[in-house]
């Protein structure tokens, strides 16, 4: 993607829904001759459109048409038409389904919101820069069917690897519900490098459960698409428009999460100059590879802090410390060569804590 475009991916927001882009300027070159639907659903119509483009396009591809699921059940679609553009095909489709859509970049996405709105991107902490080197990554053809957004996503964060092997490594974070909380009490042991110190639990009070009309949890949110010759900015944009999610880019990896995830948390110092050289040093200590899946806090840490002796140059590590967190609370992310202070960070924004660096010890503690 030529810089220009990068810009004006990056200028998107909410509120900028315009009906230009890529995906509108193909479209306006193809014109179908003939389209008939009786008592098409709208998915059918939406399939049709996208395969008879193909050949009618210069490249043979056709252009990109999502559809977002919405909250109400779109019409049947009774159409005929003749020598008529897509873009007004596309639009008369939706309209008879009592859904609308808007064109924006790669993509036409097609909704019962009026407009469809895009979901809020932020680019913090070198966010910019690794967002602009995906963009030289671009997916020739990715299809999902009823896949989770976890599975999808890590799909997308592999093929990126293959697709570019000496480029920039895509790590993909998919923020999860924060579960209740227990009240916990702790004791540090100050001076032993390297343990990890996992405060006693109070009972943990029971987790209502969900109700029928909550949204389900990241992760598990269903995600249908099919797009051609998609940047991985754009596709990731496309991913978070269909699940309900917003997209903010750091310097090492991208976060998926519900509304507020926008925001980076913070490391909180309280020992000044020598909680600056921990951050320094955390930052210099990069961790070939990291995985957990449905792994208890305390095993994450336990393995952690483990690593970090092992990469630590001194051979010291550091006191790993939940405190005000549960250690039977379970994270699941997936992050290669990432600086340790990242993956600390990430470690306690799924958890819902605050990591603060003390004298003896990182403590992730409850908010």
């Amino acid at each position: 993607m030529n810089t220009p475009a990068f810009l004006a991916l990056a200028a998107l927001t909410a509120t900028s829904f315009a009906q230009t882009g890529s995906a509108y300027e193909k479209a306006a070159g193809i014109r179908y001759a003939k389209l008939d639907f009786a008592e098409a659903s709208l998915e059918d119509a939406v399939a049709f459109l996208r395969k008879a483009s193909a050949p009618l396009a210069p490249d043979k591809v056709s252009f990109n048409l999502v559809i977002q699921p919405g909250k109400s059940v779109p019409k049947p679609i009774t159409l005929h038409l003749a020598n008529i553009p897509a873009p007004e095909a596309v639009r008369y489709c939706a309209e008879a389904a009592g859904y609308n859509v808007r064109w924006s970049g790669g993509f036409a996405v097609i909704s019962d919101q009026n407009p469809p709105m895009l979901p809020d991107v932020a680019f913090l902490a070198g966010g910019v820069g690794f967002a602009k080197k995906m963009s030289g990554v671009v997916f020739p053809r990715l299809e999902f069917r009823a896949s989770t957004t976890r599975e999808a996503l890590e799909f997308v964060a592999k093929k990126a690897r293959e697709l570019a092997p000496a480029g920039p490594i895509l790590n993909i974070i998919v923020q999860s519900p924060i579960a209740a909380k227990a009240a916990i009490s702790a004791k540090a042991i100050p001076g032993l490098e390297g343990a990890v110190i996992i405060a006693g639990l109070d009972p943990a009070p029971t987790a209502p459960a969900p109700s029928a009309t909550q949204s389900p949890e990241i992760g598990e949110r269903e995600l249908t698409l099919t797009v051609n010759n998609t940047p991985v900015p754009e596709l990731l944009r496309i991913i978070a428009f269909l699940t309900g999610t917003t997209v903010r880019w750091d310097s090492n990896a991208v976060v998926l999460g519900d509304k507020g995830s926008e925001k980076r948390p913070e490391v909180v110092n309280t020992v000044a100059i020598k909680g600056r050289l921990i951050m320094e040093k955390l930052a210099s200590i990069e961790i070939p590879k990291l995985e957990f899946r449905e792994a208890k806090m305390s095993e994450c840490a336990a393995f952690l802090s483990k690593k970090l002796k092992e990469l630590d140059p001194e051979g010291k590590g550091f006191n790993l410390l939940a405190s005000g967190a549960s250690a039977e609370q379970t994270l699941t992310f997936k992050l290669d060569k990432i600086p340790a202070l990242e993956a600390l960070r990430y470690m306690a924004e799924l958890s819902g804590t605050d990591l603060r660096i003390e004298h003896n010890a990182l403590v992730f503690q409850a908010k």
